[in-house]
């Protein structure tokens, strides 16, 4: 390590710009990298801020002239847990300290030193009810008991609130015993959002303060199950609520040694989001819901991955479940690639569907989802239309039958046939997608070749640095193409892999791309016209490229890289089209 840092030191080059850039550091006043020396520091802010007690300590004895402000003592009194070195600043600013007397020990009770706290109160310092409250609420027993025994302040109701809502189930019985103050629903309703059911058996018996519906809520919001079913079976949501709760029905079950049901609005949609199975379940088995809220959140269930629950509310839901209902939680279920809810869709609610309604399915589903499912969607529209699995194009089919040239059709015998899949915008979704998998099984089921796919899509890959589906693409389509364009590229040489890989293939296919360059000019001519090549080097290419359609594209100006990006995925679809009108024309 030495020996590396004087081969740097001893270079005139690297020592300028090191310290040059130590010197920027330290110029920017508010960089949080910025060196000090020791003459600098005016502030006691910036010691305190940065927790550099010792260096305090030290400036203190030194009686190094600082600013100090009220924030920065309540700082002190927040931070400093050591008594001795907490004596050793406060006698250093004793004056300042005495000058202020901001409520110091209501901070330092935050900090939890039982010391420091003692500390200030035998120097006569002021308080308040925040005192207790921050203790509480940090769960300092130790300081609570001392507060109490030597201080007359008390607590505020915040106090009790918040020891429940931690947990501290000593300080809430301690506080219960010992102040007068009492606490408000929310320490109930608290203890139930953190699950702490022993805190809330505590509260029920020992005080009269209650909860609000939102304890209910919170409850089916974090899946605490024993606690919801001790407030709905000790009518505590009742006892407390009975004149101002919305929804409070008499229960016909003379079994239940209980005669009130009460229902929240959000406690079930909780529950249902959050997937809490047990907690459904009950709410479902003891009628605590309104059933047009049912009807509502079973829809809604639809989109989230717990089948369970969905199975579970479906028994409860009265509303019919429309073709409509059925195609909108499919195509959610698609674009959230829930497997599980798709297949229940379509096992439990069989809607026949046309073929246009497939052929929408399988296309949101390469455009929006993973392969399991795009495959899943295919091979239902496949099965109930097995004309999907053809090519749309019958004279296209004809022509690869007879011959592996490209076709020529005339537009009255070349078209789409509306009972069968557009095979090439299929492809071009999966290509812009970059999604291997579809692609290959696209690819596999249509065989689709080089005259079929625009080349626009093979650029679409290399620029996205896609190696895998590029590979693919040259190996079973596109398995005579010049690589040459791509590697002048910047983009294309900053990363190795892509331009190791397009170096490689043309070494390896040098007498192919030389008989492919004599070639080339004539096929096109003859039944693609000229192949379109564009570079983009600045601004005018750019808004080319967004005006007309390419054959290829190559990125020459890294800054639109980018740009160039988002414009051929957008218009990526359409390239699909212009192959076929090539060939019409």
């Amino acid at each position: 390590m030495d020996r590396v840092f004087f081969l740097v030191f001893r270079n005139n080059y690297l020592r300028k710009l090191i310290f040059e850039y130590v010197n920027l550091i330290n110029s920017k006043k508010y960089s949080k990298n910025r060196v000090f020396k020791y003459h600098q520091i005016k502030t006691l802010d910036w010691l305190c801020v940065n927790e550099k007690w010792m260096l305090l300590k030290d400036m203190i004895t030194t009686k190094h002239p600082l600013k100090i402000t009220e924030n920065s003592l309540i700082t002190i009194c927040k931070s400093v847990k050591d008594v001795k070195l907490f004596e050793h600043i406060y006698n250093g600013l004793r004056k300042e300290f005495q000058h202020y007397d901001f409520m110091f020990i209501d901070y330092a009770c935050a900090a939890g030193s039982l010391d420091v706290v003692k500390f200030l109160h035998e120097q006569k310092h002021s308080a308040t009810f925040k005192a207790l409250d921050n203790a509480s609420w940090k769960g300092f027993k130790n300081i609570i008991e001392f507060l109490l025994d030597n201080r007359t302040e008390g607590a505020s109701k915040d106090a009790i609130d918040e020891a429940s809502a931690n947990g501290y189930i000593d300080i809430v019985e301690l506080l219960t015993e010992r102040t007068t103050a009492g606490c408000s629903k929310t320490a109930m309703n608290l203890a139930c959002k953190n699950g702490h059911f022993e805190m809330v058996q505590y509260l029920h018996k020992n005080r009269t303060e209650g909860c609000s519906t939102k304890a209910l809520d919170y409850c089916c919001q974090y899946g605490h199950l024993d606690i919801y079913k001790y407030l709905y079976e000790n009518n505590i949501i009742a006892i407390n609520n009975f004149n101002t709760l919305r929804n409070h029905i008499q229960s016909d079950d003379p079994k239940k040694n209980y005669t009130n049901r009460y229902i929240t609005d959000e406690g079930l949609r909780f529950a249902v989001r959050n997937g809490h199975f047990n907690i459904v379940k009950y709410i479902l088995d003891n009628q605590l819901f309104n059933q047009s809220e049912v009807n509502t959140i079973f829809k809604d269930s639809l989109y989230q991955k717990n089948l369970e629950i969905v199975k579970l509310l479906e028994k409860y839901s009265s509303e019919p479940f429309s073709k409509d209902h059925f195609l909108e939680f499919l195509n959610r279920a698609i674009s959230n690639e829930l497997i599980n809810n798709i297949n229940y869709l379509f096992d439990e609610f069989n809607h026949k569907l046309t073929i246009k309604e497939f052929k929408r399915l399988v296309f949101d589903s390469v455009r929006y989802s993973n392969f399991e499912i795009f495959k899943n969607i295919y091979n239902r529209a496949v099965k109930a239309f097995p004309t999907l699995n053809n090519f749309s194009l019958s004279s296209l089919t004809l022509t690869r039958s007879l011959s592996s040239s490209p076709p020529s059709s005339s537009p009255s015998t070349l078209h789409y046939d509306k009972n069968q899949l557009n095979e090439k915008k299929l492809f071009m979704f999966s290509i812009k997608r970059l999604d291997l998998e579809k692609t290959r099984f696209i690819y596999e089921k249509y065989q689709l070749q080089s005259f079929d796919i625009n080349n626009i899509a093979l650029s679409y890959c290399i620029y996205n640095l896609n190696l895998p589906l590029t590979k693919f693409l040259v190996e079973n389509i596109f398995t005579s193409f010049n690589p040459e364009n791509y590697l002048l590229s910047p983009v294309i040489k900053l990363s190795t892999p892509m331009y190791t890989y397009l170096n490689n293939y043309k070494n390896e296919n040098m007498e192919k791309l030389q008989k492919l360059k004599q070639q080339q000019s004539y096929q096109f001519s003859q039944q693609y016209q000229a192949s379109k090549v564009i570079f983009i080097v600045n601004n005018e290419d750019f808004k080319t490229l967004s005006l007309k359609y390419f054959d290829e594209f190559h990125v020459m100006n890294e800054k639109l890289y980018r740009a160039v990006l988002e414009n051929v995925s957008s218009k990526l679809i359409m390239y699909s089209k212009r192959r076929h009108h090539i060939c019409n024309k």
